[in-house]
């Protein structure tokens, strides 16, 4: 209540102390309250209170701050605040689920920032896609309150040969991924771009190694971004932008070379996603460019994976292994010092998840490599020299 009142008083004070207790009281807020208030019920009736749009069911503050936390579900004859930002929790179904706001009868659609995962059975896909709900929540986070912490520069589950053991906690696994997925294919003189770029380590780590001659980060984070333009903003040649690659790059058709893509399609919605992911990579990737890709695939049974949806009429698998042994062998050698940050620097409400973003042993990421309902390859696409971006 007392966030609610401040966000209401900066209407028409703008005093500089008001800012800052607004700063502080929302950073404990997301932290500590919000995990209990998400559940709630009568949480309706205290946004009521502060001037919310109710529709049928549905709730939307009338003011444009309130986003750090999933409280909303949008239906018909919903107005939205023309700045507020959306994202949606299920008071009915009692689990975290990113909803932007859906386009039905009469209803307003504000700003959004993260993407849609909508299905009419929500029991039935709900377990299919609880892992991507939770690192779209957890990913932002870590790049926000996480920025100083050296331990994690890299996001990647890493790479490990069967005889190697010893954990040196230098990210030398992480980066011998990205050697992985280089393979063959030389980065120097190339136009790079590397898509979910993360932290910005792999990236950095890729411009020190192999000489490109430009190399771009992009990811539709803004506080990744950030973070990557303040630890690595000198490094020649080396540079970050926020982009969604599902909707759309913002580069010149056949501009790049090279187009890196490491542990990140796992995370798009739905095939549609994919295929428009596919299609804007094919349309900036110059002929005979690549796409070097990694990320482990769900196997459902269909044998359709996620490197099937990415291969179009523009782009040809040139070579593809599956590495799940060697990823498995990476996260086992690592288990120790990625169980001990987490026990260091994550508040123990928050831990779950991130054992889960980290694919600790006892998760559902590494059980399911582990037992053979995914599997992990890196895959080489080489874009047509015929294929006509025109119709893309």
């Amino acid at each position: 209540m007392l966030v609610c009142g401040l966000y209401q008083c900066r209407a028409y004070i703008r005093y500089q102390i008001i800012e800052q207790i607004i700063t502080r009281i929302s950073q404990d807020h997301a932290q500590f309250i919000c995990p209990f208030l998400g559940n709630t019920q009568w949480l309706i009736r205290l946004f009521r209170a502060y001037g919310a749009h109710i529709g049928d069911n549905n709730i939307v503050p009338d003011i444009s701050s309130i986003t750090d936390y999933h409280l909303m579900t949008i239906g018909d004859n919903v107005r939205v605040h023309v700045r507020t930002e959306i994202q949606g929790h299920s008071f009915e179904q009692r689990i975290l689920k990113l909803t932007p706001v859906s386009i039905e009868s009469y209803t307003v659609k504000a700003r959004l920032s993260r993407p849609t995962i909508v299905h009419e059975d929500l029991v039935k896909y709900q377990q299919e896609y609880d892992i991507i709900n939770k690192f779209f929540l957890w990913y932002e986070r870590i790049a926000s309150i996480y920025t100083n912490v050296n331990e994690l520069q890299f996001m990647n589950y890493g790479y490990a040969d069967m005889d190697e053991y010893i954990d040196d906690h230098t990210g030398y696994y992480s980066r011998k991924l990205y050697g992985q997925v280089l393979a063959n294919v030389t980065l120097t003189d190339k136009n790079v771009l590397e898509i979910s770029c993360g932290r910005g380590a792999g990236a950095a780590w890729c411009v020190h190694t192999h000489a490109p001659h430009s190399y771009i980060g992009i990811d539709r984070s803004q506080d990744v971004i950030n973070l990557c333009q303040r630890r690595y903003s000198t490094i020649p040649r080396l540079s970050f932008k926020v982009a969604n690659a599902t909707k759309h790059l913002p580069f010149e058709n056949e501009s790049t070379g090279i187009i890196l893509c490491i542990e990140t399609t796992h995370a798009f919605d739905e095939p549609i996603a994919i295929k428009q992911y596919a299609n804007e990579v094919v349309r900036v990737l110059r002929p005979n460019g690549y796409l070097l890709w990694c990320d482990f695939c769900y196997m459902n049974g269909s044998g359709k994976s996620v490197y099937d949806l990415i291969e179009n009429d523009g782009l040809i698998i040139k070579e593809k292994v599956n590495i799940t042994r060697n990823v498995l062998h990476a996260l086992d050698i690592q288990i120790n010092s990625r169980a001990d940050f987490i026990e260091r620097h994550v508040q123990p409400a928050d831990q779950e998840y991130y054992r889960l973003f980290a694919g600790l042993s006892d998760t559902q990421i590494y059980e399911g490599m582990s037992q053979g309902r995914s599997q992990y390859w890196r895959v080489v696409f080489r874009k047509k020299i015929t294929a006509d971006i025109s119709v893309i």
